[in-house]
């Protein structure tokens, strides 16, 4: 209730169902790029909007439980041809799976294999034409994958294993983890080409003590945990029986985690051991799941208790590593543990054996929101807060993940800002994400923190409740519906919905935006009946459960829902029959209180006071209904006269009402009440029916129902009667839809049966057979609303066959920015003004910033964009008006509003190396990586040997190259906002290591980053060697790392039992003395080009590396199709311009047709500063929109050399882009585009445009303030002219 302030009522309720608690087979949800969150309620998919925390969307279809829920992965570029959309997947426990569009409640495809029910399912998308397939996990050992686009099976695999769920590689999605009962499983082949061809490889965890080769490894006798052999040894225990979880890790390649109750294990696939275990607390909960992150190495764990912890990985801190005696040391160091540091920890939940966490998401977008979704229905939303503060050297070691650069001080503010502005220095935005948080964890950059004075900034984290979702209580319920709209409470009227819960609260719903608007702690036992004396007050009352006829304490109480305020109206003393029903009249001036065996009380309603209680020769009744005839004009007349005649206050005179009982001996009476005063009427003996339990009246007609299922229908001006038996249960409730003339009532039957009924001609209009109803309301005239015995509330349409509706038709309770819900063109319109806005003087959240369409069938589309622009939030406005760093970091952010996985990931790489490429260009000797002197060969890459102007490691040189704070301060009136980019002062972080890529980015990220980070991962696998084979893939490593000191240590260490003695021996000689013999290169590299030629590929590339050929080695590599392993070569040991080389014939084959993987091609292109070939890529792949972005965004960092190939291809890409702007119905902004595309943007305006000279302001609308041509673009609007 506390949210509603946005609230305003449109007096429009949809068809919709309001969740309530969960079945026990509920423990799926899913939070996807989509920002939204979906989860599995009985057989309902509830979705949820985090940020407003309201129910946003609920599905319907699935006969049973559902099982999963899985957001499509739509990591591709959208077009009109393929717009943004809500797609999600759910199957049940039937087997049964169904593809939904969210925001129109509709189903894409839905289709089963043989009613199997599903351990696991999985979206792919890891080519640019893989969009639409779902790969689908079957007990016992069925891997099937399906086109869910068309609901067709592409391909079947049985893995003849017990299986319980897989993990696809998130960096090369050809490979797949899968886990069974008692071992791994390793798809190497997954495709959705063709089925895989191989059996999967096998592996099962075992716990050793063996002692490793080597002097070393004997005096550390640790048991160990390492995946063995491809057969079960019986003696050696198997843990794959209580492991509850797989996944892999997303942000460090080949890392592999699997959760236990107790700990987790990280398992490197490389050497398949476990480099790190990450144990519980002594006295924490047990572990019940976790989330590894991307953005950061963080995992978030759900504990059994409720709790949620936060877990970082520990920095290790490498020192200078240009001596070879430090190499040395952290190659033999036996402390390498990969260790996982508790952060914070939110607290622990109040549970019970009947209300769990079922599960736990976190926000793939920001990473720092998580969801926890409970067995009673409720969300609970954890956001994760950071403060900085100054902490000594003495106390922070710099390993300490928490560390951050240090702020600058206000003085030195880069943007022309009074003391206390914001610095260019640090990230613009706020913080959005979790990479804003806290700097990368795997690169040695934190050994480049300089203190102020002596001490760290340090990052202080903790988890902080910032929402909560109420859904319907668990069943039973009994529902009362508010007074219904009148003209005269049409002004303050809102479709509020009581419901009373069997634990004594009372929820109160509106109807229109289906939110719960206030709940009430009334009673102590179960709500047994409620009803409404006005808009404002609500009785109920209760009794607690009694078995047979048991004497009762009941309760009767006023609720005042505005205020909260809670009054006793009626307590009986001592123990009496149960109350059975408590009734108001249709004027609300009395109600009337029924209790069993008991007389009649007849109450005030104004005053809540008792008028009468009848005496002990009055009927007892037994079902009681106020008359609704001759109410108004009654009440006016008789209210009048008897003021008139007694000169009393109007407001103490109460009229006459009419009210109808039946007693013991079921016969109906009839009763004038004026006053106090009850005077019979009419005495009508009921032959022919049984025991009377329900009476509806509405107008003329009377409806009786009785304990048979026979239903009575009394046309009272006729006087005529007609018997209808549809049911043999017993009628439970009979109420008339509201409206004057409206014929429509419901009828429940206390088997849960539930009928329409046309009360003029007593059909039966429709029935609700297969969900069993608990009690129902009209919410309006055709819109039933039924309490269901799952705990959730349905408004359905008259002939209960919808309780769904699209989102735009209905109401939110707060507004809601989700740009998906927008269809086609609207949405890509929408993208387009959030990204950029060259048509204005400056970037505006302005209304008019949507030109008013010249097409009357654009309107609708303009509107819809223009009503989600209004909705933006303002913390997301301040973060897109902060244009520091241009086009590039406002298009960043609106992929993330858009859930664009696709555009989010080019853009995080794109800024990082506009801002280094910026930074580079200021040496005066600077040449792109194409025209770089190559490296000396002979030279070790560990070494020193680069100028440290253009060293791309080497950021203390660049920060101390950007200029003074005097410099910067005097030239800030004429620098435009990007090139203060370049104006940081001494001693300050610049932009480039505050946007610093991490490891998750792998072979996109600087080499001299790559490189420190591979050779902390071989030094990691050495401390870990067990095994022969084990100190042969260290030795291998060390080998292309050109580290031969430790590579002689290693194969000297072969046992002389070992039949690779000898070989090894040998090869160790050849290591230590091939440096020293350069005659004999050409022989060795004879030998390898003989090993390659005849399979023995890994040896012959060694032998390459070791005489410093690495460049042919990665030629061979790339001839046999080993690209991947061909780029860590070359990202790792080769000089930068042998490395583009590489990269760049790699690029070339991702563009190939077979493979089809262009974006990848891209974000290469990216990596080495080819931002023409960027250009290129994306023109051919025809993403215009992209294109034309990161061609203003490399304008205005200046990044780009004025050439006439790149200034055509530049005018090409606007001209595209123009020509798709004016396909969404933007014309300023195609009209600003074709001035900036030359001759043939011009003829774009005059022959398809075709913009009348009165709609176009040349002077304001077609020049951009910040191009170089405003006089050609002058002169070209002039001509339009």
């Amino acid at each position: 209730g506390h949210r509603n302030t946005h609230y305003v009522s449109t007096m429009k309720i949809s068809s919709r169902i309001l969740p309530g608690p969960l079945a026990a087979g509920n423990r799926c949800a899913d939070w996807g790029w989509q920002g939204l969150l979906a989860y599995g309620s009985q057989n309902l998919v509830v979705v949820v909007e985090p940020r407003t925390v309201q129910v946003f969307q609920t599905l319907e279809h699935h006969k049973h439980t559902v099982t999963k829920v899985k957001w499509c992965y739509e990591n591709y570029h959208h077009s009109l041809a393929s717009p943004y959309g809500l797609r999600l997947a759910s199957s049940d426990s039937s087997g049964q799976v169904v593809v939904w569009d969210v925001s129109e409640a509709t189903i894409r495809a839905e289709f089963s294999e043989n009613s199997k029910p599903i351990l696991d399912m999985e979206w792919l998308s890891y080519q640019d034409s893989v969009r639409d397939f779902l790969a689908i996990l079957h007990p016992s050992s069925v891997l099937v994958l399906w086109n869910a686009d068309t609901g067709t099976k592409v391909w079947k695999k049985n893995l003849s294993e017990t299986l319980v769920s897989f993990s696809i590689d998130p960096f090369d999605k050809k490979h797949l983890a899968v886990l069974s009962q008692d071992c791994l499983l390793f798809v190497d082949e997954f495709s959705s080409a063709r089925v895989p061809s191989s059996a999967p490889r096998k592996f099962y965890i075992a716990s050793s003590t063996s002692a490793a080769v080597g002097a070393r490894q004997r005096s550390a006798m640790k048991r160990v945990r390492q995946l063995v052999g491809d057969s079960k040894k019986s003696d050696e225990p198997t843990s794959f029986n209580d492991c509850l979880q797989m996944c892999y890790s997303p942000a460090c390649r080949h890392h592999l985690f699997l959760l236990y109750p107790r700990e987790i294990l990280l398992l490197d696939l490389q050497i398949y051991q476990t480099i790190g275990v990450v144990p519980l607390e002594r006295n924490g909960s047990a572990f019940q799941q976790i989330t590894a992150c991307r953005q950061r190495d963080v995992l978030f764990c759900l504990h059994d208790n409720g709790c949620v912890s936060m877990r970082i990985r520990r920095k290790y801190h490498l020192k200078d590593l240009s001596s070879s005696t430090q190499v040395s040391s952290l190659l033999t160091s036996q402390n390498l543990d990969v260790v996982y540091d508790l952060r914070c920890q939110s607290d622990a939940l109040r549970l019970s054996k009947h209300n769990k966490v079922v599960r736990m998401c976190v926000n793939p977008v920001d990473e720092r929101t998580v969801a926890l979704v409970l067995s009673d229905g409720r969300v609970l939303f954890w956001q994760l807060l950071a403060s900085q503060r100054l902490m000594p050297v003495s106390v922070v070691g710099l390993s300490d993940p928490c560390l951050v650069p240090p702020l600058s001080p206000p003085s030195q503010a880069v943007d022309g800002t009074v003391n206390g502005g914001a610095s260019l220095l640090r990230r613009p935005s706020s913080s959005l994400s979790l990479a804003d948080l806290f700097g990368p964890q795997s690169f040695p950059g934190v050994s480049k923190l300089q203190p102020l004075g002596n001490s760290l900034s340090y990052v202080t984290l903790k988890l902080v409740l910032n929402g909560l979702l109420q859904t319907v209580a668990a069943p039973p319920l009994c529902l009362r519906m508010c007074p219904p709209l009148t003209t005269k409470n049409f002004t303050i009227y809102e479709p509020l919905l009581a419901a009373g819960t069997s634990n004594g609260n009372i929820q109160v719903f509106n109807l229109e935006s289906a939110h719960l608007h206030r709940e009430f702690t009334v009673h102590t036992s179960p709500v047994r009946g409620m009803d409404w004396l006005d808009m404002h007050r609500l009785l109920s009352f209760s009794y607690p459960s009694v078995s047979g006829a048991a004497l009762v304490r009941n309760e009767l109480k006023m609720v005042h829902v505005k205020s909260g305020i809670c009054t006793t109206v009626r307590f009986s003393k001592e123990d009496e029959p149960t109350m059975e029903a408590v009734k108001v009249s249709f004027s609300r001036q009395y109600f009337a209180v029924l209790i069993k065996d008991r007389p009649l009380e007849l109450w005030d309603c104004t005053h809540v006071t008792l008028l009468r209680e009848m005496s002990g020769d009055f009927p007892v009744p037994v079902v009681m209904e106020w008359s609704p005839m001759h109410l108004p004009k009654s009440l006016a007349r008789h209210g009048r006269a008897a003021m008139a005649s007694a000169g009393m206050n109007e407001a103490k005179v109460l009229g006459r009402e009419h009210f109808v009982m039946t007693d013991s001996t079921n016969t109906l009476l009839h009763y004038i009440l004026e006053g106090s005063a009850v005077k019979e009427a009419v005495k009508i003996s009921l032959e022919g029916m049984g025991t009377v339990t329900y009476m509806a009246w509405k107008g003329d007609v009377l409806v009786i129902g009785d304990l048979d299922g026979q239903v009575s229908f009394w046309d009272l001006k006729k006087k005529v009667s007609k018997n209808v038996m549809a049911h043999r249960s017993a009628v439970k409730k009979i109420r008339f839809a509201p409206g004057k003339g409206n014929a429509l009532m419901g009828v429940l039957y206390s088997n849960g049966h539930f009928d329409i009924v046309a009360s003029h001609t007593s059909d039966i209009i429709a029935s609700l057979k297969t969900i069993r109803a608990h009690d129902f309301e009209f919410a309006a005239s055709d819109k039933p609303t039924i309490a269901c015995s799952t705990g959730c509330i349905r408004v359905m349409d008259y002939k209960l066959q919808n309780s769904m509706c699209p989102v735009s038709a209905s109401v939110q309770m707060e507004p809601v920015f989700c740009p998906r819900v927008l269809l086609g063109k609207a949405g890509l319109l929408l993208k387009s003004v959030l990204q950029h806005q060259p048509w204005r003087d400056s970037y505006s959240f302005d209304a008019d910033v949507f030109p008013r369409a010249e097409d009357p069938d654009e309107s609708p589309v303009e509107t819809a964009a223009s009503d989600q622009f209004k909705t933006l939030p303002q913390s997301l406005k301040s973060s897109l008006a902060d244009t520091s760093l241009g086009v590039a970091h406002r298009c960043l952010l609106t992929a993330k509003l858009f859930g664009d996985e696709y555009e989010a990931s080019f853009w995080e790489v794109a800024l990082y190396y506009l801002i280094q490429q910026k930074e580079r260009r200021k040496d005066p000797n600077y040449k792109s990586v194409l025209e770089a002197e190559p490296i000396n060969p002979t030279t070790d890459i560990f070494s020193p040997q680069r100028d440290a102007k253009t060293s791309v490691g080497n950021r203390d040189d660049l920060v101390g190259a950007l200029g003074s704070p005097a410099a910067t301060a005097s030239n800030s009136t004429e620098l435009k906002p990007l090139e203060c980019v370049a104006s940081a002062p001494s001693g300050a972080p610049s932009l480039e290591t505050t946007f610093m890529l991490d490891a998750c980015h792998d072979v996109l990220v600087e080499s001299a980053d790559f490189q420190h980070l591979q050779l902390y991962r071989v030094a990691l696998h050495d401390s870990k060697r067990s095994t022969y084979d084990h100190t042969q893939k260290c030795a291998a490593e060390l080998i292309y790392l050109k580290q031969t000191d430790r590579v002689v240590q290693l194969l000297l260490e072969t046992d002389a039992e070992n039949d690779q003695y000898y070989s090894d021996a040998l090869r160790a000689c050849l290591v230590a003395t091939i440096r020293s013999s350069g005659a004999s290169q050409s022989t060795i590299k004879l030998v390898a080009t003989n090993l390659i030629a005849n399979g023995r590929l890994s040896e012959g590339v060694q032998l390459l590396c070791l005489i410093d050929k690495g460049i042919d080695a990665c030629r061979y590599l790339q001839s046999y199709e080993e690209w991947e392993q061909a780029a860590w070569l070359a990202k790792a040991t080769l000089s930068e311009r042998d490395c583009a080389e590489v990269f760049l014939r790699w690029a070339d084959h991702l563009s190939s047709p077979p493979a089809s993987k262009k974006h990848k091609a891209v974000l290469i292109y990216l990596s080495f500063g080819l931002f023409h070939k960027v250009l290129e890529t994306l023109y051919s792949m025809r993403q215009f929109d992209l294109a034309a972005m990161f061609a203003e965004a490399c304008l205005e960092f200046k990044v780009v050399d004025e050439s006439s190939d790149l200034n055509s291809l530049i005018e090409a890409i606007f001209l595209e882009y123009a020509r798709y702007l004016h396909s969404l119905g933007s014309r300023q902004g195609a009209i600003n585009y074709c001035s900036k595309a030359g001759e043939n943007g011009s003829q774009l305006l005059r022959n398809e445009i075709q913009i009348n000279a009165t709609n176009v302001d040349t002077d304001e609308h077609t020049s951009n303030p910040e191009d170089s041509s405003a006089e050609t673009d002058s002169s070209t609007s002039a001509s339009l002219v």
